[in-house]
C-alpha cells in the first residue's frame, strides 16, 4: 500500500519512527538503551531541534518533534562518524 504525502508546516509535531529489519530487535540490552541515548545527546549537540520525548521499545523507536528535518539528523551524524 503507498504512503500517503507528508505534509510540511510551520509548528506541526511530527511523529518519527526507526523500526529495526523484518521486525528485528535493535535494543537487545540495557546498555544498548543507554548507547542510544548518548548518541541521541550528541546528535542534539550537533543538531539543535525540539525533542519532545522519545520511546525506546525492543524493536523501533519514536522520537516525536516540530523539526521535520530531524529525520535526517542521525543518518548524517552517522555518517560523519564513519
Amino acid at each position: 500500500m503507498p504512503r500517503h504525502p507528508q505534509v510540511h508546516a510551520e509548528g506541526l509535531l511530527y511523529h518519527m519512527i526507526d523500526r529495526g529489519n523484518d521486525g528485528q530487535k535493535i535494543f537487545l540490552r540495557q546498555s544498548d538503551c543507554q548507547a542510544f541515548i548518548e548518541a541521541l545527546r550528541t546528535v542534539r549537540q550537533r543538531y539543535p531541534f525540539s525533542l519532545y520525548a522519545y520511546v525506546l521499545m525492543s524493536n523501533h523507536f519514536h522520537r516525536p518533534s516540530r523539526d521535520f528535518q530531524a529525520r535526517y539528523y542521525f543518518a548524517r551524524a552517522d555518517g560523519e562518524a564513519s
